[in-house]
């Protein structure tokens, strides 16, 4: 549907709208947007004007940051610890660890948690922004 006819030299040439279609069909390897319809609302098909308006403008059309933060606690006792970001309505779609005291996080987007020992995913996020 993005391509007409797939072949080799037409995945080469469009290679990074077949990332971003893959990317969007899949989900930790599960199937979860296989419809063109939905696929082309979320990434248009590759057409001469848009190839040639990016390229003529070197601008950034898509960015998106999919990220973690893993920690390692080597602490003694109970801390209760204290994070905050510059700019945390950047954030979306945040997945915290159950130590989180996500009430802080709503209220004031402050990070507030007393870490479990060792190893542990603090949390997951997602940062776009699209032109």
């Amino acid at each position: 549907d993005y391509f007409g006819v797939c072949s080799e030299p037409v995945i080469k040439d469009n290679v990074v709208v077949v990332y971003e279609v893959l990317e969007e069909m899949l989900d930790n390897g599960f199937p979860l947007a296989t419809e063109s319809n939905i696929l082309k609302e979320l990434i248009k098909p590759p057409t001469i004007l848009r190839t040639v308006v990016n390229t003529i403008t070197g601008s950034t059309i898509t960015a998106e940051i999919q990220g973690v933060i893993d920690s390692c606690v080597k602490l003694t006792g109970m801390p209760d610890l204290t994070l905050s970001f510059m700019n945390p309505r950047l954030l979306d779609d945040v997945s915290f660890h159950p130590c989180v005291r996500f009430k802080r996080w709503e209220s004031e987007r402050i990070l507030s948690f007393i870490p479990p020992d060792g190893n542990f995913r603090l949390l997951s996020y997602h940062v776009s922004a699209q032109k």
